[in-house]
């Protein structure tokens, strides 16, 4: 039943909890790469910025997590996890955060609190090369504190609004990279998947249904694989990972989106090329012909071997990270 001391009880509560948010934040520069607003659960705050351009150009809407099991799904965010390490800045161009699971998310998931940790690091990079291949990097890391093993699904999420429009977005890929433009000016995101890719699924779609389907998902299911040519409209894409984690195991995902400013013609060209060899190999396989299976190398360190580690495997490793790049960003609470 709606009464106004409820609501009013309500507001009060949410009102706290985003100054809490909003208290925590940092603004960080390194070179023309600005971030403002950057919190421990990563842009979250409606006033966010991530920018290339000193805040000239915006570029993303949304950019964030959301870890299932057999059991349920949830957004990786202050519902869910506690801050363990509020974001503090560690290096020129670095911040760091730490999260655990809390008893909402282990509710969900129908595991203990803590059992899950995830440690993010943000890196602003600046490059002073003639191409100006600025980018953010977002490296993540997932462990299993339990005393069990357990089964995880990991989307990441994606909602670009490139030169501040957004319904004029191209884009075209799959499993392994989607590479999305800009309808009104020059603006190219790569989008690739974590170590190498492919991904164990992913989807692109229009806003907001990709976000609808991941906000109102149970138990963690596959992505549709979707969309190997996209618009023009609203840009959302996703990508998923799953992977198995033994106890004290952590997984290394790392992937990376850059953003190129101004692409060149001989640039573009080379992603249609890259886009037609894609195509050739899967017409290819349909044809009968053998998979190609990319060989390792006779010998490796210990840490390329988990670098390089595939995100469907068990894992038991280092913390990981994945990558992520734009151009100048703010977040909006609605579109």
């Amino acid at each position: 039943m709606y009464t106004p001391l409820r609501h009013w009880k309500s507001a009060l509560i949410l009102a706290v909890t985003l100054a809490a948010q909003q208290a925590s934040a940092l603004n960080v520069t390194f070179g023309d790469v600005r971030a403002r607003n950057l919190g421990s659960y990563g842009f979250t705050a409606t006033n966010s910025e991530l920018s290339f351009d000193s805040g000239t150009t915006d570029q993303l809407y949304q950019m964030y997590g959301y870890l299932g099991n057999a059991t349920d799904t949830v957004a990786i965010n202050g519902t869910y996890f506690s801050v363990a390490s509020a974001i503090a800045q560690t290096s020129p161009g670095v911040a760091e955060s730490s999260l655990l699971l809390n008893g909402a998310g282990a509710t969900a998931l129908g595991l203990a609190a803590g059992d899950i940790r995830i440690d993010y690091v943000f890196r602003l990079i600046n490059d002073t090369s003639p191409f100006d291949l600025d980018s953010f990097r977002w490296d993540v890391s997932i462990a299993n504190l339990g005393s069990g093993s357990v089964s995880l699904s990991m989307y990441q999420y994606l909602d670009l609004d490139l030169n501040g429009t957004a319904n004029d977005d191209l884009a075209s890929g799959s499993g392994s990279q989607i590479v999305v433009a800009d309808g009104t000016a020059p603006f190219v995101f790569a989008w690739n998947a974590a170590n190498g890719g492919p991904a164990d699924h992913f989807a692109v779609q229009a806003y907001p249904g990709l976000r609808n389907l991941l906000d109102g998902m149970a138990a963690a299911q596959d992505l549709p694989d979707t969309a190997a040519s996209f618009g023009p409209a609203d840009f959302t894409g996703a990508f998923q990972y799953d992977f198995v984690l033994a106890p004290g195991g952590s997984i290394d995902l790392v992937g990376g989106a850059v953003t190129v400013p101004e692409p060149a013609p001989a640039l573009l060209a080379l992603l249609g090329l890259i886009g037609l060899a894609a195509a050739s190999r899967r017409r290819a396989r349909r044809e009968g012909e053998p998979r190609e299976v990319a060989l390792r190398p006779q010998r490796e360190t210990a840490a390329q071997t988990r670098s390089r580690v595939s995100p469907s495997r068990a894992c038991a490793g280092r913390h990981g990270s994945m990558a992520w790049a734009t151009s100048t960003i703010r977040l909006e609470s609605a579109k």
